[in-house]
């Protein structure tokens, strides 16, 4: 899974699936204060250039919250329909829009 991409001259380097969903998202105020949110403009586009290139099973194998720690994460985990995601798992997430 790649966590890095160049943009606009800077190299954006991300730890892991949490980081890049958290700078992805739009500029909310409880992120900033949280000190989850994205540094600037360019990084937030960066991240949401990282999220794309995703695949479906990037995201699924790199859960958020432990599926050990978490009962919707294992609710989610334990429903999904295998048949269907295989099919889709090796989309990146901007294919799936």
């Amino acid at each position: 899974m790649k966590l890095k991409t160049t943009l606009f001259g800077n190299v954006y380097q991300f730890k892991d699936v949490k980081e890049v969903l958290a700078k992805a998202n739009e500029l909310r105020s409880g992120d900033v204060l949280a000190g989850v949110a994205a540094a600037s403009s360019q990084e937030r586009v960066a991240a949401k250039q990282v999220l794309s290139e995703m695949t479906v099973a990037d995201i699924r194998n790199n859960p958020v919250i432990a599926y050990e720690d978490d009962c919707v994460t294992r609710l989610i985990q334990d429903d999904v329909n295998e048949t269907a995601y295989n099919q889709i798992k090796n989309w990146s997430i901007s294919e799936t829009a």
